[in-house]
């Protein structure tokens, strides 16, 4: 059960850990900035701050990977695959026709599941990528 002064401290944590949420790139760099401050103290001896810029650091990696990976569309990926592979709309002819490839390109038509798994397998990708 959980007493009044352990609630306190419960809610003063909370409001805490929200100053830790990474929303954008200046979020991101304030943060940066704070773990660089805790790890100069931890070097200097101050280890009971570990465990704090280890959660930091944890939240700007989170972070990081998700503006990496970001929600990139089955067509984005494509024209990026097609892009360093310099591929044209006639070297997809063993995914689709030429007409088919141009119509997904210019969003008129989408990917159907035949298709990615060819253009996975054409350019050794995984077909979760294109969903």
């Amino acid at each position: 059960m959980i007493t009044a002064p352990d609630f306190q401290k419960a809610m003063q944590a909370s409001i805490i850990m929200q100053s830790f949420t990474i929303n954008n790139e200046e979020d991101l760099e304030r943060l940066a900035e704070y773990a660089e401050e805790l790890d100069s103290k931890i070097r200097e001896g101050e280890t009971q701050i570990q465990a704090l810029c280890d959660y930091i650091i944890e939240k700007i990696t989170r972070y990081e990977e998700e503006q990496k990976t970001g929600n990139v569309t089955g067509v984005a990926l494509l024209r990026f695959l097609m892009d360093q592979h310099n591929h044209k709309l006639k070297d997809l002819t063993d995914v689709a026709p030429m007409s088919v490839i141009s119509e997904i390109l210019n969003g008129r038509r989408e990917l159907n599941k035949g298709q990615i798994r060819r253009l996975a397998e054409k350019y050794n990708v995984s077909p979760a990528l294109f969903f």
